[in-house]
């Protein structure tokens, strides 16, 4: 069954003692205590009995959750809450609609939801709500904290696709409100300039400024969270991963008007079958590849960024002609760059609103939500 861990604030605890539930709410029930355990090193030794100041893993109370208290039936009393940051992005998760799916070991909506209500059983400061589908919105504290989510969920055997995150807003005294998180930058001297730019071109305010030992400065700005998506990633390329940066939530603020794009246009295919040199080979004209020759692609999947802002159709699955006809670039090698491979988080960070993010536990794969060309244009002549 279920174990519980917590610290004896006050009193004892034996093993068969009847122990009530307590939230802010009242009384939620009473249970017996079946087993009682302390650690000892990295080991878990069972007990008779617990006291004050003892941290005690406990048996026999499945509906014991965090942010409650166990107290003497007879006597109940509720220790204080302790607060937990309000959730500041949120994504949608839902099986996988994709092509090529069938990766991984579990897919199906049912599965991901006993998934996600598992997580929430600990992951306190998740929030988790089913969407009219058979998606659900999940929203957690940042970037980092869903990225976890999502990786775990992967290394776990599930397969499934995300959206694109987004800030969560408040309506305050009718002034439509951002949350803004306090972020704080160390970095090596040389380095304050790049850093100091970045900040600045993200409309961040600088709050403190100070020279640390060891020839490294700190910075303190106050930022809106959706234009701190993709900072952490850029800040440690720009730094040769020596930047330090910690976030934490500030309050909500009045809505800024700015927006920051961290992204070009997409390079999205028009064809379903497997990358050959010579499509990718006119395909690296336009942008950065994210996918080698034999690689497996479906129409409307984004297989690289442009260099420009607008989205490219291309063709990576044409193969060069056979004909008798010599021609002047006959026997010319075709060479492809190297495909650029980037992480869930880099994913996470340049996805735009009408694209999804395949995840499955072999590969990450980047598409638009509407896979044919047709359909695509007719929803951009719909939203003018």
């Amino acid at each position: 069954g279920k174990l519980c861990i917590g610290r004896i604030a006050r009193g004892k605890l034996s093993m068969g003692q009847s122990a009530a539930i307590v939230s802010e709410k009242g009384k939620e029930g009473t249970y017996k205590v079946q087993k009682l355990y302390t650690t000892n090193s990295l080991n878990r030794v069972e007990v008779n009995e617990v006291s004050t100041g003892d941290i005690a893993t406990i048996a026999g109370i499945d509906n014991l959750t965090i942010g409650k208290t166990l107290t003497d039936p007879l006597h109940p009393y509720a220790l204080p809450n302790v607060e937990v940051g309000e959730p500041t992005l949120s994504i949608t998760i839902g099986p996988n609609s994709s092509p090529l799916s069938g990766e991984g070991k579990f897919g199906t909506s049912r599965q991901i939801k006993e998934r996600l209500l598992k997580e929430k059983e600990t992951n306190i400061g998740l929030r988790i709500e089913e969407n009219a589908g058979s998606a659900y919105n999940v929203a957690g504290r940042g970037e980092l904290h869903l990225a976890v989510l999502i990786e775990n969920m992967r290394r776990e055997g599930y397969e499934f696709e995300v959206s694109q995150p987004q800030v969560i807003y408040k309506t305050i005294d009718g002034v439509v409100c951002e949350p803004f998180e306090e972020v704080t930058v160390e970095v090596e001297t040389e380095y304050t300039g790049e850093t100091s730019e970045e900040l600045g071109r993200r409309k961040a305010t600088m709050i403190d400024m100070k020279q640390m030992k060891g020839n490294k400065v700190r910075m303190v700005y106050h930022i809106a969270s959706r234009n701190l998506l993709g900072l952490r990633n850029i800040l440690l390329t720009k730094t040769r991963g020596t930047a330090l940066i910690f976030t934490m939530f500030l309050n909500f603020q009045k809505k800024l008007n700015a927006t920051v794009s961290n992204r070009n246009g997409a390079l999205v295919a028009t064809q379903a079958g497997k990358a050959m040199g010579y499509g990718l080979a006119n395909a690296q004209d336009r942008g950065n590849l994210f996918i080698s020759p034999q690689d497996p692609v479906y129409e409307g999947m984004v297989v690289g960024f442009t260099f420009k802002p607008l989205d490219v159709e291309v063709n990576v699955c044409k193969s060069k002609q056979l004909t008798n006809n010599r021609s002047s670039g006959e026997g010319v090698n075709i060479q492809v760059t190297t495909p650029v491979k980037l992480s869930l988080e880099q994913y996470l960070d340049s996805m735009t609103e009408d694209e999804l993010l395949e995840v499955t536990p072999l590969n990450l794969r980047l598409r638009k939500r509407l896979l044919k060309l047709a359909e695509r244009r007719v929803a951009k002549r719909a939203n003018g």
